[in-house]
């Protein structure tokens, strides 16, 4: 080992275990170094700015990135860019975001309270694109309706049409949904016990 990592063999291999933090608030115990800074961090904080994010990236790929090489923009074109970014949505959660959250878990499953669904099997792939079709039409939905009234007052707003403020309607939407999802489970475990 080198001088910079004073980690023993031991401590990899509990860690590795446990995919959790160390011990005595995060640190090494007497003196040692500290691990990585984002351990510190609560993950709910890190589940909200991974999965808002997302969201936004969503939005700015798709409806801004394709609909800006779309120059007619009709009827077609938009429920057309609602399908390949709610599809991309699904994409994006099963592949990344559930993963990134599994990676970054402070306590082995504290990221099962915020995924819709997640396993390792393929079905989870088609079980997200669906959720994500669900997810983009109600959020493309609501966000059409909120700038649709916020522009008959202010003619020059963007509010609910940019990456911002659609993120945070798509995530408030992902928490009713994953708050359904997590009832539901918590109703039949306790049905069971």
């Amino acid at each position: 080992m080198s001088n910079k990592d004073p980690i023993t063999e031991q401590e990899r291999k509990d860690f590795k275990e446990k995919k959790g933090v160390f011990s005595d608030s995060n640190a090494y115990n007497e003196g040692k170094k500290q691990l990585a800074w984002y351990n510190r961090i609560p993950f709910w904080v890190k589940a909200v700015i991974i999965k808002y994010w997302f969201f936004g990236l969503n939005y700015f790929l798709f409806e801004m990135g394709l609909g800006y090489l779309l120059n007619d923009m009709t009827a077609y074109s938009a429920w057309l860019l609602i399908l390949i970014g709610s599809f991309a949505q699904g994409i994006f959660n099963d592949v990344l975001v559930y993963n990134i959250l599994d990676a970054w878990e402070n306590v082995p499953g504290e990221a099962k309270n915020w995924e819709f669904f997640k396993s390792k099997k393929l079905y989870s792939l088609f079980i997200n694109v669906a959720y994500g079709l669900l997810w983009g039409f109600l959020t493309y939905y609501l966000c059409g309706i909120i700038a649709t009234a916020i522009q008959s007052q202010w003619a020059e707003s963007y509010f609910f049409q940019e990456p911002l403020s659609f993120a945070v309607i798509g995530f408030l939407i992902d928490g009713v949904f994953v708050l359904f999802k997590d009832s539901i489970v918590y109703l039949i475990q306790r049905r069971r016990a």
